[in-house]
């Protein structure tokens, strides 16, 4: 399958798990803060960051595939524009 060679080729582990657990003690952050102990709930603001963490990875997985030849075709200053 292409498309796992090329996620497994141009993935980061390192990077990723950081980034996975900064995103969940953001969300643990924001869910402990606005968590009201008289009613027994939180606040939906947690659910927003849910939202755009899901949003993020998948951003993050769409980049994955899209290769630095097409990206440095698009930029209009590059170093050789320079010299």
């Amino acid at each position: 399958m292409v498309s796992a060679n090329v996620l497994k080729k141009n993935l980061d582990l390192p990077i990723l798990i950081s980034m996975l657990l900064l995103m969940l003690i953001g969300v643990l952050a924001i869910y402990s803060a606005t968590y009201n102990i008289e009613s027994g709930t939180a606040t939906l603001m947690y659910r927003k960051q849910l939202l755009w963490m899901t949003i993020a990875i998948l951003a993050m997985v769409v980049a994955t595939f899209i290769p630095l030849t097409m990206l440095y075709s698009c930029l209009l200053y590059t170093s050789d524009a320079a010299d």
